[in-house]
């Protein structure tokens, strides 16, 4: 039985080191029907090249570097697939990750993902294993759960179906690392979760995706919980805010002890005692 057309979305900015592996692990799936599209964000190294080498294999748009959440959600415009899968163009697959989670999705569980593996980007040596935690209605995980990842790979680990994807909308552009966590926390507005319990994603960490902007992820953690209590949808978690905000702002006083930014720890410890 052929299997429904599924929609990849890898958005790229300046990694053609590692854009070849990224792709060529979407091209070995042991599923076929794949919808391809590179999003490119104003790269100025050869991305261009690695990605016109694949010809029709897959559909290549280039513009302006706008942002992961710009691109993502160009991507959508002209994904032509009943599903939707992301994949970071630093990030890579296991053969099997399309077809495993395809068995799990259905009318009540149409947001299913996986574990990953971390490798480190120049040894190829596996760092972590990180395994999925939370399934079924995952609203209150978001309230609960407010500095864990409720969906640890990120986008690069799910996959979704269009009807949903419809009914939560785009991607927040005024967001940035939170992207992810602000949409798949829509999600849970309209379906219960589901993951496959294995590591189908290899994470790759390196120089740029090692938090070296640690003050943005904070701010931008920040916004998203700022959405979320803003969220017509989510009245029901103003009973969580105090709780949920108090424990995101003792994760950023670790963080902010941790790069030496004192200023901003002082801040988050006259938030904590305003709070209590």
């Amino acid at each position: 039985m052929k299997s429904p057309l599924i929609s990849i979305i890898i958005p790229n900015h300046n990694y053609a080191r590692y854009l070849s592996t990224t792709i060529e692990s979407v091209l070995k799936q042991s599923i076929g029907n794949l919808d391809l599209i590179i999003v490119d964000n104003g790269s100025t190294d050869n991305s261009r090249e690695v990605i016109t080498s694949y010809g029709r294999e897959l559909t290549a748009i280039y513009q302006d570097n706008l942002g992961q959440a710009s691109s993502r959600n160009t991507g959508l415009t002209h994904a032509k697939g009943e599903l939707i899968a992301f994949l970071d163009a630093d990030d890579y697959w296991e053969p099997e990750k399309l077809e495993m989670q395809l068995e799990k999705l259905d009318e009540e569980y149409q947001f299913i993902y996986t574990g990953l593996r971390q490798f480190d980007s120049d040894t190829g040596l596996s760092l972590n294993s990180i395994k999925p935690r939370f399934k079924d209605d995952c609203k209150l995980a978001y309230l609960k759960f407010p500095t864990t990842a409720i969906v640890p790979a990120g986008e690069s680990s799910v996959l979704m179906t269009r009807a949903l994807v419809t009914k939560v909308g785009t991607f927040n552009e005024k967001l940035n690392s939170a992207t992810g966590r602000d949409f798949f926390r829509r999600c849970s507005n309209f379906t219960k979760f589901g993951y496959v319990d294995a590591e189908l994603v290899n994470y790759r960490i390196h120089s740029k995706n090692m938090s070296d902007n640690r003050k943005q992820m904070m701010q931008d953690t920040k916004l998203a919980y700022e959405l979320l209590f803003a969220d017509p949808q989510w009245e029901f978690a103003s009973k969580y805010r105090r709780s949920c905000l108090t424990k995101l702002q003792w994760s950023h006083l670790k963080t902010n002890i941790k790069i030496r930014d004192f200023y901003g720890a002082v801040g988050n410890i006259s938030k904590i005692a305003s709070a209590n």
